[in-house]
């Protein structure tokens, strides 16, 4: 079955492709990376647990809501070329706010430097970079764990309302500043700097995966509205090896204290959601009890602010919305995914299907799919729209470029139930400003006698 779903995914994204003639639509990266990690699955290498044929098919239900949830969008909401009025001038501006968010990323960089320091004391009193990860995600306790946490615990929802979203968000503006921006020297230095030390606190390789994403999507949007140059295709190619190399240096220093081959530890990185997604669902159906979460778990992220608002007025956090946390530290536990010959364990990645599936049963599944179809086209729609009329795309790029990560890495979660990732959308408009200027001509008449004269309104709406 899995093999079908793979070919049902090949012809549907070609059909997007197609459809759109740009090969960064939504429903084309989607099906494409389920089309990649079903073929990887499929393999079932290092022993892999086969999994049973309900996935297939919640995954095969799920794709296929997805797309009807594009093309509900793309029929409801077709692009089209919208000529300007003959008397009147219409710019639309965008502007990078460098100078808030060069501030805001200062702050960042002293914040994660300060960790990063902390980590590399450890690092040389002989502590591994692996003890340090796990401690730091909470799957085991050391006597330094206190210790690696206590900055985040000083600053609390600050590092989950700011921190961490200012951090992806100069992942984005360094992205589309290198492309149709100024290329701020400043900028770039934040934002390298950021990224170099969240990676060395944490030993995190999809920090980089995500600025990787931003840095080839960028190029492939802005290709059609600017051109972009052979050297400066040649830097973003140069960067991303670099970038890699970095990721795959991680790899081995993670890997350095255990079993496993680089080969084997990529692999595992991105098939290790079919048994472990498998393993969610067998628990989820054989309970006696309603465990479904009804949009707690998926919409965690969006949902945080708000509920901290009520909360702060009742002194009451509600069990519905508790239940959805109880569910994200319950996937952080580690699950057998590979039989006693080949024993490993892995956790996390429990696919975005999964997320529906706990929030609603099949049901869940078909209309959190195809309501998640139908955004993630309408910010596409929205992108291309300005990129077709001629119109400041900045903002509208970050959105989509959020989306995109949100659909590259769906095989790990839904990322709206990240409320880090979530706040990152609202930042688009502390960083990025928008003026819409119009020019109108009016003609006026003193009386039957004079000529009219053409006067020139000009009106600026922020």
């Amino acid at each position: 079955m899995g093999i079908f779903i793979i070919l049902v995914c090949l012809i549907f994204a070609y059909f997007a492709y197609r459809s759109e003639k740009l090969w960064y639509n939504p429903a084309t990266i989607m099906l494409l990376v389920w089309a990649f990690i079903l073929s990887m699955y499929t393999m079932r290498l290092y022993g892999l647990y086969e999994v049973k044929t309900k996935v297939y098919l919640i995954i095969a239900v799920g794709l296929l809501s997805f797309f009807a949830g594009y093309i509900i969008t793309s029929s409801a909401n077709p692009v089209k070329y919208v000529h300007p009025p003959a008397d009147a001038e219409v710019e639309d501006n965008e502007k990078i706010n460098y100078g808030i968010l060069k501030i805001c990323g200062l702050v960042v960089l002293a914040f994660l430097t300060e960790e990063a320091i902390e980590t590399f004391i450890l690092l040389r009193s002989g502590v591994t970079l692996f003890d340090i990860r796990t401690s730091l995600q909470g799957y085991a306790e050391y006597d330094f764990s206190e210790q690696l946490t206590s900055l985040r615990t000083a600053v609390g929802p600050l590092y989950t309302w700011f921190i961490m979203p200012v951090y992806n968000a100069l992942l984005i503006m360094f992205s589309i500043d290198f492309f149709s921006g100024k290329r701020d020297k400043g900028l770039i230095f934040i934002t390298l700097g950021c990224l170099l030390m969240k990676s060395l606190k944490e030993g995190s390789r999809v920090t980089i995966l995500i600025f990787i994403i931003f840095l080839i999507f960028s190029m492939a949007i802005e290709k059609e509205s600017v051109v972009v140059s052979k050297q400066m295709k040649a830097k973003i190619r140069y960067g991303v090896i670099i970038l890699l190399v970095i990721m795959i240096a991680l790899s081995i220093i993670r890997i350095s204290q255990g079993k496993k081959s680089l080969f084997e530890e990529i692999y595992l990185y991105f098939a290790c959601c079919m048994p472990l997604f498998d393993k969610s669902v067998q628990i989820l159906d054989s309970s006696v009890w309603d465990m479904h979460t009804y949009g707690a778990l998926s919409m965690y992220g969006v949902l945080q602010l708000p509920v901290a608002i009520i909360s702060f007025f009742n002194n009451h956090i509600m069990d519905w919305y508790n239940a959805g946390k109880d569910v994200i530290n319950e996937l952080e536990t580690f699950t057998e995914i590979r039989i006693s010959d080949h024993s490993a364990k892995s956790n996390a990645f429990a696919t975005y299907f999964y997320y529906f599936y706990r929030d609603a049963g099949m049901i869940g599944v078909i209309l959190g799919s195809t309501a998640f179809g139908m955004v993630a086209t309408a910010f596409y729609k929205n992108l291309k729209r300005k990129i077709v009329n001629g119109l400041a795309t900045k903002r509208a790029m970050y959105f989509y470029l959020l989306i995109i990560q949100s659909l590259i890495l769906s095989f790990v979660r839904i990322y709206f139930s990240v409320a880090s990732f979530a706040f990152t959308f609202l930042y688009a408009f502390i960083f990025i400003s928008k003026k819409k200027v119009v020019e109108k001509k009016e003609d006026t008449e003193e009386d039957t006698d004079t000529d009219s004269d053409t006067d020139t309104a000009v009106e600026a709406v922020e």
